[in-house]
């Protein structure tokens, strides 16, 4: 088998020599049935230099020579005498034909490749297969012929032994599975609105898709199965289950096959009122996400050698999967009495997330050798130049292999004698490092930087505690995402000073102004990424091996890859149950340790942290729950505090004072994919739960009285895609109506979520509606409403220009009726009184810009709010 592989290596090598003689005429010819579907992929990288752009590898461009940046380029100095790699990964399979690569070289620092070679991934395996080397010449596009491999996932990757290497253009030529070359996807549909819902059946109906073609139909999606295709912007779907709850999307798809990106999903319950208001059970997740290493390296044994890899080292000990090595400069504290102690604890450690967690060893082990910690500042000029007085601590790599790196202090701190006062953390921060250098050789998380961080303190303290069984203590940088669950999960650096997010890997995060870096987060908040919340809650719902699955699995951003192992609408689920269980406090084992959290930063003084800073934004009293202002007091309509409405995946809390047996609101998102449910700890301290709804009335019977007389609402995002600064900046607003057995929101600056406690509700001082951070509703694109509340009226054409007339339908001309139409912010723009038609209409005759509108229709029995949206 194994000269029937080589062989076959060999002859691809040689069609592909043979093919990339072609002249350019030819490759045109070869590519003539071909599109280049590069056009459509999303790229990624192993590292991109800040100055460069990895959008460039795919913007269409053809260069004039290898040094040609008009349109900008690709590079990943400072990084010579590595394997740097770019991908290209597409939404659905393509047949990819051949390759053509520009290299960018500047005969300085980045040069063309002494080694190129194209991978496509195997899902089924999980593995890169080499597929063909790739010509390395300037100054001309480089072909190499694939054959007809079907691929979603496939990446150059790229060798200099002495400087970086980079790309100017990076075309991939195929077709769809059916051989087509319309490989332009359709654009996304509307979201699904509800036009009828009766016994077991819906009528939905959706903005349709745009195709330079055309769109031959429609994939409907209940949850995440197909259960029908239509070739119309309607269907009808029949036999229902009772009591049933669902998200309905749809998905375009054109003549070529080409499928669009999902449509908004919205939730839907099928069943009457008295049902919609029983509490809520999370389903569990089907199929779960697990991963140990052991079912991919059964028979991994102990190394007994080292990697020579470093001619400088002087010195070395070793003890069992580890060794530390040295150079002619170690400091005098460092001895074998400092030595000793680390090596027995990295093996210890490392030992335990083998065995007991089933994550793997770096990858000097997993290829035969030891894992390896070198000493900063003592001479090894292979992977320093510091001075022996140099501070420090690091994950570091030698050529391929990653490694921890650090200074004396931190291996002193090792020794029983250290008097350092911060040697237990310093200690603790070893390890921390050790673990990056395991993560380093994972294929997953190559672009989220916060899951580097967060994902290697959680594997740290889930560790800890459970050989401990002490669960009392989180690090104290999970304070942030429960006193502030309007950040995002993927959040670097947490909420900036402009009001907008880091992205996943710092992204709107580093800023310089003369050469120098000025800060642009905010004390607590700030540290985000170190927070563990999320895995957390992902080990307590997925199982524990669900976060290395991740790590095995989820090559580019997390959300976006755990959808491929649980399908859309169970992410999107996963998001609001992270949510809610949040506003509670159900963090099962880690409840103490997550009030001891939010009392500590309960009512601190949030404001921009560092110097200089880049922004001096007014500060923020800390607290889980969003500020709202009852602008409509006669329809008790809640408007949220702009500037911490919640980005993509985040959330809201609102407090609400409940009597009676029954909560109901009616929610009015203005952002897309935005959900509410309603939530409270019984005095009992049981967490009770209400269906999620995406529009209109959310209800839930209190069948436990509240602790404190305090029901939540939990206003929720669930997009899970990032896609760049649009999704970064992003803030998601709504307003919220009191309908029933509430009497008033409750104060923000108590402390709900401590269940056992006795809390006397006090009214917050008196504001004037903010004007930082709003939304420009004049700018805001027209978004379907989704009506599940079974109104009186009806209001159409609706969305409508500034120029239609609105009609207004009432179900009964019996009682007087008023209309009022208000704006976002609750300024009442118009009032008619004593209407008794069935029928009404009203001009608009200009009198409204385009942006999004409310109108109140009320008589002794009825009392309707409708979202109207003027294009």
């Amino acid at each position: 088998m194994k000269k029937f592989l080589f062989v076959g290596v060999l002859l691809l090598g040689a069609f592909a020599l043979k093919a990339n003689n072609l002249s350019r005429s030819n490759v045109q010819e070869e590519t003539a049935d071909s599109a280049n579907i590069a056009l459509i992929a999303t790229p990624s990288t192993s590292f991109v230099s800040g100055w460069e752009n990895l959008n460039a590898v795919n913007d269409g461009f053809s260069p004039s020579h290898s040094g040609d940046k008009s349109n900008t380029a690709y590079g990943n100095w400072n990084n010579p005498n590595s394997y740097q790699w770019v991908q290209y990964n597409w939404d659905q399979k393509y047949i990819a034909k051949s390759v053509e690569i520009y290299w960018f070289d500047d005969n300085g620092g980045v040069l063309t490749p002494e080694e190129a070679f194209i991978e496509n991934y195997n899902e089924e395996t999980s593995e890169w297969v080499r597929i063909v080397d790739v010509p390395l010449e300037k100054d001309k596009f480089n072909y190499a012929s694939l054959g007809d491999i079907t691929t979603s996932t496939l990446r150059v990757t790229m060798f200099n032994s002495q400087q970086s290497t980079g790309i100017l253009e990076f075309r991939v030529w195929g077709t769809t599975l059916n051989g087509g070359t319309d490989v332009s996807v359709p654009s996304k549909p509307g979201t699904p609105k509800i036009v009828n819902k009766s016994g077991n059946s819906i009528m939905a109906t959706w903005e349709p898709s745009e195709d330079d073609a055309r769109v031959a139909g429609y994939n409907i999606y209940v949850n995440d199965s197909i259960i029908k295709e239509v070739t119309t912007e309607s269907v009808v779907i029949d036999g229902l289950p009772d009591n049933f709850h669902f998200m309905l999307a749809t998905q375009a798809i054109d003549g070529g096959g080409n499928l669009s990106e999902m449509s908004n999903g919205i939730w839907i319950f099928m069943g009457d009122e008295e049902s919609a208001a029983h509490s809520y059970n999370w389903p569990t997740y089907t199929p779960t996400l697990n991963y140990n290493f052991k079912d991919e390296f059964p028979s991994l044994e102990m190394p007994t050698e080292d990697l020579d890899d470093c001619e400088q080292v002087v010195g070395t000990q070793s003890d069992g999967w580890w060794t530390f090595k040295w150079g002619p400069n170690k400091r005098s504290l460092v001895t074998e009495a400092a030595i000793t102690p680390m090596l027995e604890r990295f093996n210890e450690d490392f030992a335990f997330f083998r065995d007991t967690m089933g994550w793997p060893p770096d990858k000097r082990a997993k290829d035969g050798f030891r894992s390896a910690i070198y000493l900063y500042g003592s001479g090894l000029t292979c992977i320093d130049n510091a001075d022996s007085t140099d501070l420090g601590g690091w994950q570091s790599a030698v050529g391929q292999y990653a490694c921890v790196l650090a200074s004396y202090y931190p291996v002193y701190s090792f020794d029983p004698s250290c008097p350092y006062n911060d040697r237990e953390g310093q200690m603790g921060a070893m390890i921390h490092e050790g673990i990056h250098a395991v993560l380093a050789d994972l294929p997953g998380c190559k672009k989220a930087g916060w899951f580097h961080e967060g994902g290697n303190t959680w594997l740290q303290q889930e560790a800890y505690a459970m050989q401990s069984k002490n669960y009392d203590n989180m690090g104290f940088l999970n304070a942030g995402t429960f006193v502030a669950p309007f950040m995002p999960i993927e959040c670097y650096s947490g909420w900036l000073q402009d009001g907008t997010f880091g992205g996943p890997s710092a992204e709107g995060v580093n800023r310089f102004e003369g050469g120098t870096q000025v800060s642009t987060w905010r004390n607590l908040l700030g540290g985000n990424q170190y927070g563990n919340a999320f895995p957390v809650f992902l080990g307590q719902t997925l199982g524990k091996g669900s976060v290395a699955w991740i790590w095995r699995n989820c090559q580019g951003r997390v959300l976006e890859g755990m959808k491929e192992g649980i399908g859309d609408m169970q992410m999107r689920r996963l998001i609001m149950e992270y949510r809610a269980k949040q506003a509670l406090v159900d963090m099962q084992e880690w409840n103490g340790a997550v009030k001891k959290l939010l009392d500590g930063s309960f009512g601190g003084n949030i404001v921009p942290e560092g110097s200089p800073v880049w922004i001096n934004s007014s500060s923020w009293k800390a607290s889980p729950y969003v500020k709202t202002w009852m602008l409509d007091t006669e329809n008790k309509i809640l408007t949220p505090e702009p500037r911490t409405t919640p980005g993509w995946s985040g959330a809201n809390q609102i407090p609400l004072n409940v009597f009676g047996d029954e909560v109901v609101v009616n929610f009015i998102p203005m952002g897309e994919n935005m959900t509410c449910q309603l939530c409270y700890r019984a005095a009992d301290g049981t967490p009770v739960y209400s269906y999620p709804v995406s529009e209109g009335e959310c209800r839930l019977n209190l069948e436990k009285q509240p602790a404190n007389g305090v029901v939540i609402a939990v206003i929720c995002n669930t997009d899970y895609v990032y896609k760049g600064e649009e999704t970064r900046k992003a803030h998601y607003d709504y307003r919220l109506q009191l309908v029933e057995g509430v009497s008033d929101k409750a104060s923000i600056y108590k402390k709900w979520y401590d269940y056992n406690s006795e809390i006397e509700d006090v009214t917050d001082p008196e504001e004037p509606f903010p004007t930082e951070g709003a939304t420009i509703y004049d700018e805001v694109t027209a978004i379907n409403p989704i009506v599940e509340k079974t109104f009186s009226s009806s209001v159409y054409p609706n969305p409508l220009s500034n120029s239609d007339v609105l009609n207004i339908k009432f179900g009964d001309a019996t009682h007087e009726k008023e209309i009022r139409i208000l704006d976002a912010k609750g300024t009442i723009l118009y009032v008619q009184k004593g209407i008794r038609s069935l029928n009404f209409r009203i001009p608009i005759e200009g009198r409204l810009s385009g942006g999004i509108y409310f109108m109140n229709v009320q008589d002794e029995n009825t009392n309707d709010t409708h979202k109207i949206i003027i294009k």
